[in-house]
Order: structure tokens, then C-alpha cells, then sequence
């Protein structure tokens, strides 16, 4: 729900952020990935996260979409607490759950395209099976959207027939077929050959022209500084610096921060 302030006796209404965090930690055993991450992502914003390798990024995305369970905080999208329950420990599958990943897909590394399905059916597989779309709409919508990155002629084509810079647009084409209201990116371009680094780049980046929500997990500091609306940087699972990325790259107010993007720019 939106917020309301009063300033100087006039109420100024804070929009609801498309998706809040607050205080997510996470242990895989003794070690503690995350320590009470915070972040907002308001409709149409772009966040980064980077941060050293080990520091926390893969897993705060995975958490949340509910790819791992958080050992303790709250996400809420579109002011909707997501709620989950666990049995013996794993996240028990509901319609909730279901929703909450359709709404917020994740593009891996690795592409995870279904190797025996074409690049057409791998992007209209999910708005079939899961948002229970008629197949000639979604197959429709699918070549649509394939066009939209650049492989409409590439639509008939298998996985291992397509070059990785190929394989992740598609992979991000079958993101866009869920109509999501956050897409999660994790570190898209660090599979790929130097040279395919920038046809991927290009695609992220007419999304967020496009006014789409994202949250990109990158190592590419150049892009996060030019297209980013919001920059955070985690350091052992917490929150060491966060901000518009002209000042977390210009004038960072955390010595780690000043550290890390000494080492990396």
C-alpha cells in the first residue's frame, strides 16, 4: 500500500515499491551469506548488485523468488508480503509460490534452455503450462518477443545450435513471455566470450528504455554506472554501500566500497 507523510501540512503519498526487501539474511550451515539485506525497487528502476565473488549476490536473487528460502526477513511485491511455508525444511510448492516466480523470472549464467525443445517452444512453454495461455497465443507471443531480441530467425532452432550470446537473449525472450513484474538477472554475460558480452548487453539495456523493473546481479561496472538507477554493493552479505550510481562510483562513503571499485575499475 502506498505510504503517506505529512510536510509542512501538506500529505505527499509515497508510491509502494514494485518489490521491498527487508532484512534478509540466509546460512547455508555456519556460514551466513546474507545479514539483513534491505532494498526497494520502484516500477521502472534498475538496481545493481555488485560486489566481490562470495559476497552474497546470487543468493539474495534466488531468495527472492523463493529459489532458496530465507532464513529470516520479508519481500513484498507490490505491497503483498509473499508468504511460503517450508516442510522438513523445503519450500513447500503452492499457487502463491507459482505466481511469485512468474512474476519474477530469473535469467541465469547459464541460459537453462530445455535442450530438446526449440528456441520457439522454450519461450512459449511457461505461459502455456504455468500461466495456462491457448499455445497459438503464447507461440505467437513467443516469436514476438523473439523478434523483440534479435532471433526471429532463430525461432525453429535448437540450444546447441545457437552461439551463447544467441542462447542467453532467447533465455531472456522466455523471461519476457511471463509478462513479469521484476526481471532478476544473474550475472548474464559471465558465461559468454568477450565479443558476445555486448549483444546481450544491448538487449538489458533496451529493457530498461523500455521502463521495465530489473534487478541485475553484474561484474560489468561500466554498464551498471550507465543504465542502473541504483547501484548497491553487498560485502559478506551485507549491504556495504548503496546509492544512484554516481555516487557509489564517484564518491563511495564506505572505505569497502572505495576497496572494491579500486580493485575492479
Amino acid at each position: 500500500m502506498p505510504t503517506h507523510q505529512r510536510l509542512g501540512g501538506t500529505i505527499v503519498t509515497t508510491p509502494t515499491p514494485r518489490l521491498a526487501v527487508r532484512h534478509l539474511s540466509k546460512s547455508f550451515g555456519s556460514i551466513r551469506v546474507l545479514d539483513g539485506v534491505s532494498l526497494d525497487a520502484e516500477k521502472g528502476q534498475v538496481i545493481s548488485i555488485i560486489g566481490s565473488s562470495g559476497s552474497g549476490k546470487s543468493t539474495l536473487l534466488r531468495c527472492l523468488n523463493l529459489l532458496e528460502v530465507p532464513d529470516a526477513g520479508e519481500v513484498a511485491l507490490d505491497g503483498q508480503p509473499v508468504r511460503f511455508q517450508t516442510r522438513r525444511g523445503r519450500l513447500h510448492m503452492s499457487r502463491e509460490i507459482q505466481a511469485l516466480r512468474a512474476s519474477l523470472p530469473m535469467v541465469f549464467q547459464s541460459f537453462n534452455l530445455w535442450r530438446h525443445m526449440t528456441v520457439l517452444d522454450n519461450v512459449a512453454a511457461a505461459p502455456i503450462h504455468v500461466l495456462g495461455r491457448p499455445r497459438a497465443e503464447a507461440r505467437e507471443h513467443a516469436a514476438a518477443l523473439l523478434t523483440r531480441v534479435g532471433l526471429a530467425d532463430r525461432a525453429g532452432h535448437y540450444p546447441h545450435q545457437l552461439s551463447g550470446g544467441q542462447q542467453q537473449r532467447a533465455a531472456i525472450a522466455r523471461a519476457l513471455a511471463m509478462e513479469p513484474k521484476v526481471l532478476l538477472f544473474d550475472e548474464p554475460t559471465s558465461a559468454l566470450d568477450p565479443e558476445l558480452v555486448g549483444e546481450v548487453l544491448k538487449v538489458i539495456e533496451a529493457l530498461a528504455e523500455a521502463g521495465n523493473t530489473m534487478i541485475l546481479v553484474t561484474h560489468e561496472m561500466g554498464f551498471a554506472r550507465n543504465v542502473s538507477n541504483h547501484v548497491v554493493l553487498l560485502d559478506h552479505g551485507a549491504v556495504a554501500e548503496a546509492g544512484p550510481p554516481e555516487q557509489v562510483f564517484e564518491a563511495p562513503t564506505s572505505e569497502r566500497a572505495a576497496q572494491f571499485l579500486a580493485s575492479v575499475m
